[in-house]
């Protein structure tokens, strides 16, 4: 059964980009621009992985992790979370908050894929 991913990024070009690869990649693609939205689609459906994006307007990747983190079904759920930002700082917060995996821009698709096949692999 295919792997379902939900990205959310307030850059509709990056959320479009990032879904051909891992489409290309086998994986079934959901695609946001808010972590409002996310939240709603989290409610609603079952993710087999998240991609969030770090800046984003309503609620940051760590935010929006902690608030995943809380729902139920979703404390074992690998999320990745892309920032442009390389700060141990931030490195630090995200292990806290619960992100599987930190990438820093630029993050070329082969890595992405890579991230994911290890954290969420579509044999299993």
């Amino acid at each position: 059964m295919a792997k379902q991913v939900l990205v959310v990024d307030d850059n509709e070009m990056i959320t479009f980009l990032w879904k051909l690869v891992l489409e290309n990649g086998n994986y079934v693609v959901s695609q946001v621009n808010d972590g409002a939205s996310a939240l709603e689609m989290l409610a609603a459906n079952r993710y087999d992985c998240l991609i969030v994006d770090y800046h984003m307007d309503d609620m940051d990747g760590l935010a929006l992790t902690e608030k995943i983190r809380a729902m139920p079904g979703y404390r074992p759920v690998p999320i990745i979370m892309i920032t442009a930002e390389r700060d141990q700082e931030l490195s630090e917060s995200a292990r806290i908050a619960g992100i599987n995996a930190l990438m820093t821009k630029p993050v070329h698709p082969d890595s992405l894929l890579d991230i994911i096949g290890r954290l969420c692999p579509l044999s299993t």
